[in-house]
């Protein structure tokens, strides 16, 4: 990939939280987006980073302050609950629905859905057979599943046996 060139820096406000983006412009046209924020639940020391790319640099910075908001939410269903909890994250230039659901005391299981573009959602069989991702919480379960969907999304598909 060609070197970027970053624009400056962007002040905004999500839910009480201020959080920064960045926006660099790559000479192939693509814009990739960088927002930083200080993780308000482990007392501001750790700094989280949300990167999204996109044709439009206002794109990317949707996207990636898309990821930083989802954050914000669903740490917040971190209490206890019987009913499923959800969010909508983007990742890798998908659009994800990620549900979790209580499916056993004290465990969580995140279903992921990748939303198609005539709205309807289809659930990524792996994680819900396979791979299930499960947390004692369903923010823990949602952190897990992010994470495992970033990693499935960056892999190079292998070909058909």
């Amino acid at each position: 990939m060609t070197a970027p060139t970053p624009s400056a820096g962007r002040q905004h406000l999500l839910r009480g939280h201020e959080v920064i983006s960045h926006t660099a412009s790559f000479t192939n046209g693509r814009h990739c987006c960088l927002v930083f924020l200080l993780d308000p639940y482990a007392g501001q020391k750790d700094l989280k980073v949300f990167k999204a790319y996109a044709d439009r640099s206002d794109e990317a910075e949707t996207l990636a302050l898309t990821q930083a908001l989802s954050f914000l939410e669903y740490r917040d269903i971190d209490t206890p609950a019987t009913l499923a909890s959800h969010t909508s994250v983007d990742l890798a230039g998908r659009r994800v629905d990620i549900f979790c659901d209580l499916v056993a005391e004290g465990r969580y299981q995140a279903f992921p859905f990748v939303r198609r573009d005539g709205g309807s959602r289809e659930l990524i069989m792996q994680f819900h057979l396979r791979e299930a991702i499960t947390g004692e919480t369903p923010g823990a379960a949602l952190e897990q599943c992010i994470r495992r969907l970033s990693d499935y999304f960056e892999a190079p598909e292998e070909p058909d046996s």
